[in-house]
């Protein structure tokens, strides 16, 4: 049985599936062998979204070298994590990159704002500014992009081609950004989608800088039903109210929480198809084991 110490798991890790990219899903590889034909599939579909942008533009300028682009992208993501803190050697690596790109000639480039923002932010923290409530760079942040009406159309003509659709065994997982999910117009895509193809679960993960808020996560509910997972950050603790006026405690809509789901398929709102069910008790096998 789950404690209400939540655990964080990374579905993409565990062995009961294979996962692609939505590009290779498309790509018209032969990709699904006859003797993975019982193992589950998990497309991902990643969209840009908060910080993503703003870190591509920084690696793309090179002014850093790559080990220590990827140290102040560690550094960020760990000031965002809950269950993490910057330690303080790398915060005084971090003032040492500002310092050290700013004297040099780099001023003015895109690099010296991010890394002074971030030293702002997360070294000389005067002003209490929270990692809860705080966006780095707010203005440059991903956001309004959507999953369209026509490109899940499209995709779920090339799960038919590859007869991953509807009438298909398998089960298939569809990972996408929360943060991207959450748009009105992919929420409406999406829950005709999965109406459509039973053996379909959408898989919603974030990353710790998104800073996904319990409205976002209860919307996002109540348009899929139990039909969606949540894949949140390391320590995330959130309190959920849904739309509809209720007030929902984690263990409500955090996934895997497998106590709260329903035992039988004819108990779910919006059921999976049976490998779908399935699947999902074997996950909870795994996840009590590993608790």
């Amino acid at each position: 049985m789950l404690t209400s110490d939540f655990h964080y798991y990374d579905f993409q890790a565990l062995p009961i599936w294979i996962s692609y990219s939505k590009e290779l899903v498309e790509s018209g590889k032969d990709l699904f062998q006859d003797d993975h034909r019982n193992v589950g599939i998990n497309i991902v579909w990643n969209k840009k979204f908060a910080l993503d942008s703003s870190l591509t533009r920084v690696f793309d300028e090179a002014i850093l070298l790559p080990a220590d682009f990827y140290r102040v992208q560690k550094i960020i993501q760990d000031f965002y994590d809950p269950n993490k803190r910057v330690s303080d050697s790398d915060g005084r690596f971090l003032k040492s990159k500002f310092s050290r790109v700013a004297s040099r000639n780099n001023a003015h480039s895109f690099t010296e704002l991010f890394l002074e923002s971030a030293v702002q932010l997360v070294v000389n923290n005067d002003n209490g500014l929270t990692a809860a409530t705080t966006r780095l760079l707010p203005d440059l942040q991903d956001k309004g992009h959507s999953y369209s009406k026509e490109e899940i159309s499209e995709l779920e003509q090339v799960m038919k081609s590859r007869s991953l659709s509807s009438s298909s065994s398998r089960c298939v997982f569809l990972t996408l950004r929360t943060g991207v999910l959450a748009e009105q117009e992919s929420l409406r895509a999406m829950r005709s989608f999965v109406q459509r193809n039973e053996n379909v679960l959408v898989n919603a993960f974030s990353k710790p800088y998104d800073l996904i808020d319990p409205d976002t996560l209860a919307t996002i509910r109540e348009a899929l039903g139990e039909r969606v997972l949540f894949q949140l950050p390391l320590g995330s603790r959130l309190k959920i109210g849904s739309p509809s006026g209720t007030s929902s405690s984690i263990s409500d809509i955090r996934v895997p929480d497998f106590d709260k789901l329903p035992a039988s398929k004819a108990s779910w709102s919006q059921p999976p198809g049976t490998w779908c069910f399935r699947l999902l008790s074997l996950i909870a096998v795994i996840v009590a084991a590993t608790a």
